[in-house]
């Protein structure tokens, strides 16, 4: 019986209930998923009923402005009995939303949207404001050489914090004290920017010119 949280990896995974499995009001299920559609599973050998919350979540991954993906089944049971009472998608970007619709039999039609603010909601002043306006062309064109900066992006703080940061330290000189290493790896994704949108990013009266 669970009353309280189950989650079958860390990270994509699967785990294995040997008898009966009973989720009540209070218990929850978690359950990740990835940018190609693989997720987590509860496989059971007996009979499930289920109550209580179905909490799904994105790993950090490369997922586009109109991503979308069919799950197969989250649970696999000979036999499975009654609803999540809620099912819902856990706030883990500060860019990205996500949802989920039933399409029956555990299974769940999972999309994503990057809206059009995502990126310069976070912008402090005009600068800032122009490399936002960049990252939200890149993220929205899907160029490959940029995925892997908007996959450490995308999952960075969710209260938007290192978007800001990249926004204000958009210079090579700041840049590399946005993130991780793997993202400094990165710098060749800001100057690919500069060439396809820098002409568009110099501001009236100033002297900033996009990226250096």
């Amino acid at each position: 019986e669970n009353a309280g949280t189950i989650a079958p990896g860390n990270s994509v995974g699967r785990m294995t209930i040997n008898g009966d499995y009973r989720q009540t009001s209070t218990g929850r299920l978690q359950a990740e998923f990835d940018a190609a559609g693989t997720h987590d599973v509860l496989t059971v050998s007996g009979r499930v009923d289920l109550s209580g919350t179905l909490e799904l979540a994105a790993e950090p991954d490369w997922y586009s402005s109109t991503w979308a993906v069919s799950t197969g089944s989250l649970i696999e049971a000979p036999s499975i009995n009654g609803n999540f009472d809620t099912v819902r998608v856990a706030a883990t970007s500060p860019t990205l939303s996500f949802s989920a619709g039933s399409e029956g039999g555990q299974r769940w039609r999972l999309t994503a949207t990057r809206p059009g603010n995502a990126y310069t909601r976070h912008a402090g002043n005009s600068n800032d404001l122009a490399v936002a306006r960049t990252l939200q062309a890149l993220a929205d064109a899907g160029a490959p050489a940029a995925q892997h900066l908007f996959s450490a992006l995308d999952f960075s703080a969710t209260d938007g914090s290192e978007v800001t940061h990249l926004l204000t330290q958009a210079a090579p000189s700041g840049y590399g004290a946005l993130m991780a290493a793997s993202v400094q790896r990165d710098r060749d994704i800001m100057n690919t920017a500069r060439q396809g949108f820098g002409q568009g990013l110099r501001q009236p009266g100033t002297n900033w010119t996009g990226f250096a």
